[in-house]
């Protein structure tokens, strides 16, 4: 439970505000379950999906770079220590292994950003539609 006393600093300056985590960007949507059960996504949950999709994105972006990086250090790293190092060649193959890990991580993260984004648009477009046949009945009704 967070703490909701004030800290020095805002007391002398005013409230800061306080950033709001973003969900992970592997973890499902928020869904909502009704009485009887079963999982059912809120028009409001739109947002949640659209801030994972952005958050899948940024996520990737980072892998990628990190990869892109960290690669050309770590390899000159091991081929440095090929002479008089015998498990350099263990080493080389874990290093293989971790790229080869981290680039499946980072397709599937950036697989979650379109899927999430579609999930929201059929979600808005669906909304719409209800809307667009509640005001129909009431225009025959009316």
């Amino acid at each position: 439970m967070p703490n909701d006393r004030p800290t020095v600093g805002e007391l002398l300056n005013g409230p800061t505000p306080r950033p709001t985590p973003a969900p992970p960007p592997a973890a499902p949507p928020r869904a909502s379950s009704p009485p009887g059960g079963g999982d059912v996504l809120r028009f409001g949950d739109v947002h949640q999906l659209e801030m994972g999709a952005d958050a899948a994105d940024d996520v990737a972006a980072d892998l990628r770079r990190g990869l892109r990086t960290a690669t050309p250090d770590t390899g000159r790293a091991v081929r440095a220590m090929r002479d008089g190092f015998t498990a350099a060649t263990a080493l080389d193959g874990a290093m293989a292994g971790w790229q080869r890990s981290v680039r499946k991580l980072t397709d599937d993260v950036e697989g979650l950003a379109p899927r999430l984004t579609k999930t929201a648009k059929d979600l808005r477009d669906a909304e719409k539609a209800n809307v667009d046949d509640v005001n129909a009945l009431w225009r025959v009704r009316g």
